[in-house]
C-alpha cells in the first residue's frame, strides 16, 4: 500500500479490513463516513523472513535485560519471572 500520493483521499488512506463511503450531502468534497469492517486473512499481515546476522544474539540480550528488571506499579514492586 502506498500513501501520500497527490490524489489521496480519506477513501484511500485505510488499512485492510475497513471501509468508508462518500458522505451524503457532505459539507466538504471528499468527506467520508465510516463503513463496516471485513475479515482479512492473517497471511496479509504476517511476513516472516530469516534472521539477519546478530539477530539471535540481540534477541537473547534484550530478552535477558527485560527479564532481569524490577517494575513498580502503584507502590508495589513486581519482579519478572
Amino acid at each position: 500500500v502506498t500513501f501520500l500520493d497527490s490524489d489521496e483521499s480519506m477513501g484511500t488512506l485505510l488499512s485492510q479490513g475497513r471501509t468508508v463511503y462518500p458522505k451524503t450531502n457532505a459539507q466538504f468534497p471528499g468527506d467520508y463516513e465510516e463503513g463496516q469492517t471485513y475479515p482479512v486473512p492473517e497471511k496479509e499481515f504476517l511476513l516472516l523472513t530469516p534472521l539477519k546476522a546478530g539477530d539471535s544474539a540481540n534477541i537473547r540480550k534484550y530478552k535477558d535485560m527485560a527479564l532481569s528488571r524490577r517494575y513498580r506499579m502503584n507502590g508495589r514492586e513486581f519482579i519478572t519471572r
